[in-house]
C-alpha cells in the first residue's frame, strides 16, 4: 500500500494531518489523500481521535487482538503474512495478556492490504470475519460465550456483557460498548468506542452468522461515527 492509502487508512481512524505525515515519512505530502469527498477534516476534538482518550493520551489494545491478527495474517497469507505483521508491528509472538498501541493494528492492516492488493478496509472487515468464525485461538479461548448463545441473535445482544466480563479483571481496558433495538426481524446494534473501528463490527457481524448459519448476517447502516455521528448504528436481518 502506498503512501497515500496508509494516509486514507489512519484518516479515517481519526489521526491528524501531523500524526499522519510522521507515520508516513515527513517528506510524505499527504493533503490530496487527505481531502477528498465527504472526508471531514481530522482532530476535530477528543471523540474523533482513533486510539485516544479524552485527555489526549494513547489508548492500547489488549493483546488477543494481536495474537488472532498474527494468525489471521499466517491463515490468509502464510509465511509471508507472518513476516509482514512481524514487520509492521515489531512483534514476534505478541501475549494475549499485554497491552500494545492501537497504531499497530492500523500498521498490520496496512501491510497485509499490501500484500493482498485489497484496500485496508476490506481486510480489516474479513479479518472481523475471521475473528468469529475461523480463528482457533478465539473459538477455544471464548468456548463458552459460543456455546452459552442460541443463535446469531443471542450472540450480538450478548456482545456487550461479553465485552465488560472479559475486561473487568484488565487494567486500562477500554472495551466497546453496545446497545440494542429490537424491531422484530431487525435487530440494530448501536456500537460506541473511541477506536471507531466500524469496518471490523461489520465484519464481526458477518462472521457471526457464517459461525451460526453458515452464511454471512445481511446488514445496513445507519449512521456511522466516522461520518460524524455519535454512534454506529447498524441494523441487522436474520
Amino acid at each position: 500500500m502506498g503512501i497515500e492509502g496508509r494516509a486514507v487508512l489512519m484518516l479515517a481512524w481519526g489521526y491528524s494531518q501531523a500524526e499522519i505525515a510522521v507515520a508516513v515519512g515527513k517528506g510524505a505530502r499527504v493533503d490530496n489523500a487527505l481531502r477528498g469527498p465527504g472526508r471531514r477534516p481530522p482532530g476535530r476534538g477528543p471523540k474523533d481521535s482513533f486510539g485516544k482518550t479524552s485527555g489526549g493520551g494513547m489508548v492500547k489494545m489488549k493483546g488477543i487482538i494481536f495474537s488472532v491478527l498474527k494468525e489471521y495474517a499466517g491463515n490468509r497469507h502464510g509465511d509471508g503474512g507472518r513476516e509482514a505483521f512481524r514487520r509492521a508491528t515489531g512483534l514476534t509472538a505478541p501475549l494475549a495478556t499485554s497491552d500494545y498501541p492501537d497504531e499497530k493494528v492500523a500498521a498490520a492492516v496496512g501491510a497485509l492490504a499490501e500484500l493482498s492488493g485489497k484496500k485496508p478496509e476490506e481486510v480489516l472487515a474479513d479479518f472481523g470475519r475471521y475473528f468469529v468464525a475461523e480463528s482457533p485461538l478465539i473459538q477455544k479461548t471464548y468456548a463458552a460465550y459460543f456455546k452459552n448463545a442460541r443463535d446469531a441473535r443471542d450472540f450480538l445482544l450478548k456482545m456487550d456483557s461479553v465485552h465488560v466480563q472479559t475486561t473487568k479483571a484488565l487494567p486500562g481496558a477500554a472495551p466497546p460498548r453496545f446497545e440494542y433495538e429490537d424491531r422484530g426481524g431487525e435487530l440494530v446494534v448501536v456500537y460506541r468506542s473511541e477506536r471507531k473501528l466500524c469496518l471490523l463490527l461489520k465484519g464481526l457481524i458477518e462472521g457471526i452468522g457464517l459461525w451460526y448459519n453458515g452464511r454471512p448476517l445481511s446488514w445496513h447502516e445507519e449512521a456511522c461515527m466516522l461520518g460524524g455521528a455519535k454512534a454506529c448504528r447498524v441494523a441487522v436481518r436474520f
